[in-house]
């Protein structure tokens, strides 16, 4: 029998890790609703879309006609199935993400003036490797846990890598539709993803001195972070920058003690997933989590089931089973 390898992100950490099971079935299970992939939602795939334009855009050095028809093509891709959260977002549209671009870039070619304008957004100049290609969309993946019965795999995406002013920023693109800017950049100040990101970064450096990123950190070992943020309605859409964010030593050492104490626990789990399939400890029931605010487990109704029997008949009929891989999805989008 093959080894298992179970991934883990910063989203899997935070509201699906509340609950055991919860995060049990995500990770280790591998359970997605049926016919309704995250990215299927228009305003995910908007994101996605918005992505691939910025990545395009940096890798071939400003051909924002190439940019467009890139992230168009994205959304044409999945127009047939995309899902509709809310009536809120009908906005969201292939027209509107073609506005947005244009937006972009009349905001921004006209104060640079000049070809490389896509290179200085609000400040922002990106990494460049030797060959003159920008640090752009890297996938990491941190080897937490190496054992015999299973692999524990830390991942996560760099959006970019670059320079505001005199500081190295790891910068990160948020579509979203928050109308309060401040508010919205103000809960980044503890993101788990920025922190986790950066944690990450430190440890692939310190592990790979020879690697990409060890070679890039080696030179910028006091790095910040940041968010571009796209914030869309249905009347508008801005375009802001927050400030830059350095996270302590202090900070970095109350994350990393939190998160060996959370992945202690998840190394629990996924033992247990593979020791006791059986085993299901639903923390729900306890703290409350099942229901909390706007955010219902999606598997609340499978768990109050009457018998393990309807509960497995339940589970069956309202997911399939996807292996679980965040490199692969939009979910830190």
């Amino acid at each position: 029998m093959t080894k298992p390898t179970f991934y883990i992100n910063s989203s899997a950490l935070s509201l699906k890790s509340t609950c055991d099971l919860r995060l049990r079935y995500t990770i280790c299970d591998g359970y997605v609703p049926r016919g309704r992939d995250i990215g299927d939602f228009t305003d995910v795939h908007f994101g996605t879309c918005w992505h691939l334009y910025r990545q395009v855009l940096a890798a071939s050095k400003g051909d924002w006609s190439l940019a467009m028809v890139k992230a168009l093509s994205c959304w044409e891709a999945k127009e047939k199935q995309l899902i509709m959260r809310s009536k809120t977002k009908a906005y969201v549209t292939k027209d509107f993400l073609a506005q947005t671009i244009l937006n972009f870039q009349n905001r921004y070619m006209h104060i640079a003036d000049n070809e490389s304008w896509w290179d200085k957004v609000d400040g922002f100049s990106y990494f460049k490797f030797e060959n003159g290609i920008p640090f752009t969309e890297q996938k990491i993946q941190f080897p937490y846990y190496v054992g015999e019965d299973f692999d524990l795999i830390l991942v996560g995406t760099l959006d970019a890598l670059g320079f505001i002013g005199d500081s190295f920023i790891l910068l990160d693109d948020k579509t979203t539709s928050a109308w309060d800017v401040e508010e919205f950049f103000e809960k980044y100040r503890s993101s788990n993803q920025m922190m986790l990101y950066t944690w990450m970064v430190r440890q692939l450096s310190a592990m790979y001195p020879e690697s990409q990123l060890g070679k890039i950190f080696s030179q910028y070992p006091n790095f910040g972070t940041a968010i571009y943020g796209i914030f869309h309605s249905a009347k508008e859409v801005n375009f802001k920058r927050s400030p830059i964010m350095f996270y302590n030593d202090r900070q970095l050492f109350a994350f990393e003690a939190a998160l060996a104490t959370k992945l202690k626990d998840v190394k629990r789990i996924c033992q247990d997933y593979l020791d006791h399939p059986k085993l299901r400890e639903k923390n729900g029931f306890v703290n409350g989590m099942c229901k909390a605010y706007k955010n219902e487990c999606p598997y609340v109704n499978a768990c109050c089931a009457d018998t393990e029997e309807d509960e497995e008949s339940m589970l069956y009929a309202q997911f399939e089973v996807k292996p679980y891989n965040p490199v692969l999805t939009h979910e830190d989008i």
